[in-house]
């Protein structure tokens, strides 16, 4: 049986510049979908912008242009942040396609027609910038006015409006993430939901009369759909749902086998994990395999905002750092599970100690050796002649193992520190095994044997460091004279891959950072 895995970051809201959140969600999936890749998936990556809504309509209005043409301008802004963090998606959806508007109607219908969608007044309080309705434990008084958790002023409402009928629903859902356990990782966020919303599970506002930038009820053209009905359906109508080529939906949602992750940031793990798996259940499709809900990027200063002079720009950072020195800090130094303390001075660590020292290090002074003692030509491989071959040998083998383990659990963090360990250990194998006094003695067996694991150590970490390190793999690859599109595991498994090649001159991958 093929693997499969589908992987989808939120489509984010096109009302502003994308910040350092953006990036670190869609790195983390773009990571992850490498990954898969790397260890045999036929994989589906999907990211995109959510386009209609209040918010959205209000900001075009102040640029004095149409809604479309401020959500175009700010699709591109996305576009572009991706393709300088080389983020390799399949497909980027925007909520104004055509086939998603589809999508939402059908969906819409398909409800309304089942009897789980009835009309209504909605009251309550609401916030425009979150396009969230709020209940009253969500609501924070500060001098007469009330605002959300996030800061934002929020305003009392009073519309006709369709509902979804969920009221219901609490017991089920508690039942499914007890009987699924990977369904939400980290897995105390169920105690959130649980304490925060199910125990007291309202029917849900899906529809608007007060705005008219959005998609219309299919059965009430006063009404537009609510954002969040729309956006989640994103999901399912960027791989062909409800049209004449659903190959991909078939392919990657429709078959239970297909793994399907998604990924986002803690504050929506509400709408993912309450109502997008009711909207599911009473559609008769498949849920997602796992939601992972990652931490928020914070500062020393606390949580990032424009009046902190805090807020860190992802464009910035790679014109000043490189894309691949954010992709590795993100995926080693920020805990997935909780939220991330960035510091330049940490950041700038990293850089310096994994990248230019352990790793940089290990590739200039393999190629130095070889071009020293033997012509740039990587011995043959002749078993373990040193008594650290062994080892060696089985660290590379435990190293491919872990990183797999790591990225079948969602535990990214554990890939780096997996391969950096292997890296350390290569280091030490050079200072323990001193080939130059092995060269100066004549013991040429036991160099030859030195230069040829340090080489498949190379090979392994250009591997497993691909999804992570894609520029530097590529020096990586130029100047050790291995070709990219033959790596593979069973290639860095084979120890005789190696055998006669030659190398070309070392040059510094990564460069350090000096201290200011």
């Amino acid at each position: 049986m093929n693997k499969k895995a589908y992987i989808t970051t939120p489509i984010y809201y096109a009302s502003g510049k994308p910040h350092i959140g953006h990036a670190y969600t869609t790195i983390l999936a773009d990571i992850i979908n490498r990954y898969k890749k790397l260890f045999g998936y036929e994989t589906f990556f999907v990211t995109g912008t959510d386009e209609h809504g209040q918010k959205i309509a209000q900001k075009a209005h102040e640029n004095n242009i149409t809604p479309k043409e401020f959500v175009d301008k700010c699709s591109e802004n996305f576009k572009n942040l991706f393709n300088i963090l080389g983020i390799k998606y399949d497909r980027f959806i925007r909520t104004t396609d055509e086939d998603h508007k589809h999508v939402v109607r059908e969906t819409f219908k398909t409800l309304y027609d089942k009897g789980f969608i009835y009309l209504d007044n909605w009251t309550g309080y609401y916030c425009v910038q979150c396009e969230e309705t709020l209940t009253d434990s969500q609501i924070i008084k500060k001098d007469n006015e009330l605002y959300c958790e996030i800061g934002h002023k929020i305003i009392e409402k009073n519309e006709e409006s369709y509902f979804f009928n969920i009221h219901n629903d609490a017991q089920w859902l508690k039942e499914y993430y007890s009987s699924h356990p990977n369904f939400i990782i980290p897995q105390y966020r169920v105690n959130e939901l649980e304490n925060n919303f199910l125990n007291n599970l309202t029917d849900l506002s899906i529809s608007r009369t007060s705005i008219d930038w959005g998609i219309n009820v299919p059965i009430n053209n006063k009404h537009v759909v609510y954002v969040w009905l729309d956006a989640l359906m994103n999901y399912l109508s960027a791989l062909g749902y409800k049209s004449n080529h659903d190959d991909n939906y078939q392919k990657f949602w429709a078959d239970p086998n297909c793994e399907k992750i998604q990924l986002m940031s803690k504050e929506i793990i509400r709408f993912h994990c309450i109502y997008w798996p009711l909207i599911l259940k009473d559609i008769d499709a498949n849920l997602p395999t796992t939601i992972l809900s990652h931490g928020w990027i914070v500062t020393k200063e606390g949580k990032m905002s424009k009046s902190l002079g805090n807020v860190i720009d992802p464009i910035e950072l790679v014109n000043v750092y490189g894309r691949d020195q954010l992709r590795y800090f993100i995926i080693k130094d920020l805990p997935t599970y909780k939220d991330g303390i960035f510091s330049y001075d940490i950041f700038e660590e990293t850089i310096n100690a994994d990248l230019a020292n352990n790793i940089g290090n290990l590739i200039s002074r393999t190629i130095g050796m070889l071009t020293k003692y033997n012509n740039k030509i990587i011995p043959n491989y002749s078993g373990c002649v040193l008594s650290m071959d062994n080892e060696l040998e089985q660290l590379i083998k435990d190293t491919i193992k872990e990183v797999e383990i790591a990225i079948q659990n969602l535990e990214l963090e554990k890939c780096a520190i997996s391969i950096i360990e292997l890296v350390k250990y290569a280091n030490k194998y050079i200072e323990d095994n001193k080939p130059w006094e092995l060269f100066k003695n004549g013991k040429l067996n036991d160099l030859n044997s030195l230069l040829n694991h340090l080489c498949l150590v190379i090979q392994t970490i250009m591997l497993l460091l691909s999804p992570i390190l894609i520029d530097g793999v590529k020096l990586m690859s130029k100047q050790m004279n291995i070709d990219l599109n033959s790596l593979s595991i069973l290639r860095v498994l084979d120890f005789n891959s190696l055998n006669g090649l030659r190398v070309n001159d070392s040059s510094p991958i990564y460069a350090r950072v000096e201290k200011k």
